[in-house]
């Protein structure tokens, strides 16, 4: 599969036809359903924190399939790097934990890889998910 490239605005796309894009072409990939899944969590995760926390405006997800899937996602919002905060103690009841971080626990569990790096005025997060 050569690269894919998904565009999402505020005003436009929204996300879960973003995400329903994207998984329509990592089936014709011929990806698994499971990973397929995997994907889905991790770009709506990364795109929807963009959007409803960093206030982007517009996200650009490219996808390619070779041995692995590599993912980039680039938004306009605030910088912040996702994968520099702290890991959540998971081992903590439920009721003793703080609020945030979940997410990012579960895309660093599901992603072989995790990069970050603030360009001008976006931020660019790549991660590689193994098939």
């Amino acid at each position: 599969m050569k690269a894919s490239e998904f565009a999402l605005s505020n005003y436009g796309l929204h996300v879960e036809g973003l995400l329903d894009a994207i998984s329509h072409a990592l089936k014709q990939a011929t990806v698994s359903a499971r990973v397929v899944l995997r994907c889905r969590l991790v770009i709506e995760e990364l795109a929807v924190n963009a959007i409803r926390h960093g206030g982007a405006t517009d996200v650009v997800v490219t996808v390619v399939v070779s041995n692995r899937i590599s993912i980039t996602i680039q938004d306009d919002g605030l910088g912040f790097d996702p994968f520099s905060s702290v890991t959540p103690d998971i081992s903590e009841a439920l009721t003793e934990r703080s609020i945030g971080g979940l997410g990012l626990h579960i895309i660093r569990s599901e992603c072989s890889e995790t990069r970050y790096m603030r360009s001008g005025q976006f931020n660019i997060m790549s991660v590689e998910i193994e098939l």
